[in-house]
């Protein structure tokens, strides 16, 4: 039987996120600036997408529903050509030269809605994808996230990159040294020792400015990690940090055509909104200890 998060209403907050998500993309997108900045830099990196979780009916704002989840795929399949992680980072050390368009799929949190409802559509186009999880959850009995089970078939499948995003999914920049060593260093750990697989990438949890730092991303290059992702909105080049590779996240209120901006560059500026507009980041929603 399917497990969801637990039900929430739909808060004041939510809407306002919503509705302000669609007026940006809409005024970016018809007074041509997103056009502007589409043609002259975002047309020419590589945008990596972030999902939480995909649910019959969005219990909260990180969650996208399954039908608007396998339209935005059709979408993907038609217009771009979606790529892993690991390819961007042959790209980034100038192993591989990218196809036009490219995109990375990626999950935070390792719920078990994308073993349920996202890995099968993620499976009926094709697409590869990265699915970062909390490394403590393999083993608890929270039924809410995926457990070994599923996870040793995800690895089978070499279309899927399972990765860490960290050990109880704590603000790694507000940790003293010995947590943050645990947080970054013992995730990996767990997960390679449970999966017999090699933990490469790491997602800052929250992964807004205020959650990861220098001291951060020394201990993950000192813990062999490749690349690691943020919560900030924005292209990546071939001179992006691969410490700090920005995401551009689907919500819940993203229509197609709201999809379809982002797709272009028309929520980039979201970077603003994430800064001065801190109410609109609700932590609880994914706070699960």
């Amino acid at each position: 039987m399917t497990t969801h998060i637990p039900r929430r209403f739909l808060t004041s907050r939510m809407s306002i996120k919503k509705h302000l998500r669609r007026t940006i993309s809409f005024i970016m997108h018809y007074s041509g600036l997103s056009l502007l900045w589409h043609c002259t830099y975002s047309n020419h990196g590589v945008r990596i997408l972030t999902y939480h979780t995909i649910e019959l009916e969005p219990s909260n704002s990180y969650s996208v529903s399954l039908k608007n989840f396998e339209k935005q795929m059709i979408y993907l399949k038609n217009h771009f050509n979606v790529i892993s992680l690991s390819q961007y980072y042959e790209f980034l050390n100038g192993k591989t030269i990218l196809p036009k368009n490219s995109v990375v799929i990626t999950f935070d949190d390792g719920f078990r809605s994308f073993y349920e409802l996202a890995y099968p559509i993620l499976t009926k186009y094709q697409f590869k994808a990265t699915c970062f999880l909390i490394a403590s959850k393999l083993e608890s009995d929270d039924l809410n996230f995926m457990h070994l089970k599923e996870l040793n078939e995800l690895v089978q499948d070499k279309n899927m990159t399972l990765a860490s995003h960290g050990s109880y999914h704590k603000s790694i920049a507000q940790l003293s040294d010995s947590e943050l060593e645990y947080e970054v260093s013992e995730s990996k750990c767990l997960i390679e020792k449970n999966l017999g697989i090699d933990v490469e990438f790491f997602s800052y949890p929250y992964g807004t400015r205020r959650d990861f730092d220098e001291r951060s991303m020394n201990v993950l290059s000192n813990s062999r990690y490749m690349l690691a992702t943020t919560s900030i909105n924005g292209i990546n080049s071939k001179r992006t940090n691969p410490l700090k590779l920005r995401r551009t996240k689907i919500e819940f209120g993203d229509n197609m055509e709201t999809f379809k901006r982002i797709l272009k560059g028309s929520l980039d500026i979201w970077i603003l909104v994430d800064y001065f507009l801190v109410f609109l980041e609700n932590k609880k929603e994914v706070d699960f200890f």
